[in-house]
């Protein structure tokens, strides 16, 4: 099998070669980025209030609700199971 390189041009080790003179900077590192701005907390000093909203046995939902008002709703979802086939 004829090699991928033959007949090709091929340049002279000395193109390779670096001259003396060439000096290599290290790069600057980044800036650390600014922190994140701390998470409002609320101003209420009562507890939040959590409901949980079951179907068929499973909680399906979770509702959450801060003594602010504010209101988070999760959706819980489930894998379906696989159905056991009677033997």
């Amino acid at each position: 099998m004829k090699s991928f390189l033959s007949d090709r041009p091929s340049a002279g080790l000395s193109s390779l070669r670096t001259t003396g003179n060439r000096v290599f900077v290290p790069l600057r590192p980044e800036p650390e980025p600014p922190p994140a701005p701390a998470a409002e907390k609320c101003a209420a000093s009562a507890k939040a209030k959590v409901e949980c909203v079951r179907e068929d046995g499973r909680v399906t939902r979770i509702l959450v609700t801060c003594a602010c008002g504010e209101k988070v709703e999760i959706d819980c979802v489930y894998e379906q199971e696989e159905s056991a086939s009677p033997q």
